[in-house]
């Protein structure tokens, strides 16, 4: 529950997924498309390259994840209105 974060200055998130390979990156994307609707990409941050799910997939992935995260840490996925 702590390999990612909401980015501070808009409602997407980075998944912190710098050790897979650049090939399984894109089974995630790919799989986040297919079976849950969430629009990612993946984006080069320094010298690695995260899964970053945008504004308009964000509020999706909130839901899907939510039931999921313990009530300590839910403000890591708190969405500004």
């Amino acid at each position: 529950m702590d390999d990612g974060y909401k980015r501070s200055d808009c409602n997407a998130f980075r998944i912190n997924t710098d050790s897979f390979s650049e090939e399984e990156q894109e089974i995630l994307r790919e799989t986040m498309a297919k079976n849950f609707g969430i629009q990612c990409s993946v984006h080069k941050k320094g010298k690695y390259r995260n899964l970053y799910i945008p504004k308009k997939s964000a509020r999706q992935f909130v839901e899907l994840v939510k039931p999921h995260v313990l009530p300590s840490l839910l403000y890591k996925i708190a969405l500004a209105p």
